[in-house]
């Protein structure tokens, strides 16, 4: 009888402990599950939240566009070239740095290599972690692209690095540029 006994209480015991062990593995699945989803919905919401502002953009070049369509060719002479437009969340410190950084020297160095780029196109990725995006293209119907992260400064503050050109060997700087850009240059 002790035998029979026994053998109730350890299958008890041993269901007992399967029940939990299925209840705990369904209560993680079901926690997994609704925290995933909340996950991509804040992932979703960013993303509409970037594309209303992409279609603001959008819309604000159409009506540039518009404008500089009405102009006679004369009036267009007032337009610097290149043209640098930016996209997405970046905010004017950001953008200003971009420009010492990254656009203005790219600019001088492709103008002292005579390649003349008449508009600049930058975008600020939806995740901070993303890529930025770069795109420039040239007068004489070339283009060229590329993508970059941002880098940490100190304490963690979020910087730029300076571009650099990709040079087959060792790139040749004027010494205007050199001058100009001693950070590209290192």
């Amino acid at each position: 009888m002790s035998n029979k006994g026994d053998l109730n209480i350890f299958f008890k015991i041993g269901i007992s402990l399967i029940v939990i062990i299925i209840f705990i593995c369904t209560y993680l699945l079901f926690k997994e599950f609704f925290v995933s989803k909340k996950h991509v919905q804040i992932i979703e919401s960013n993303y509409q939240k970037q594309m209303i502002l992409l279609q603001k953009d959008v819309l604000d070049l159409k009506k540039e566009n518009t404008l500089i369509q009405k102009k006679a060719p004369h009036e267009l002479d007032d337009i610097i070239f290149p043209v640098v437009s930016f996209h997405g969340a970046g905010s004017k410190k950001e953008k200003d740095e971009l420009m010492k950084k990254v656009i203005n020297p790219y600019i001088d160095y492709n103008n002292e290599k005579s390649i003349e780029v008449i508009t600049i196109s930058l975008t600020f990725p939806a995740n901070i972690e993303d890529y930025h995006e770069f795109s420039a293209i040239y007068k004489n119907s070339g283009s060229e692209g590329f993508i970059f992260r941002e880098s940490k400064g100190q304490k963690n503050a979020r910087t730029y690095d300076y571009w650099k050109p990709e040079c087959l060997g060792e790139c040749e700087f004027t010494d205007t540029f050199k001058a100009k850009h001693p950070q590209t240059v290192k």
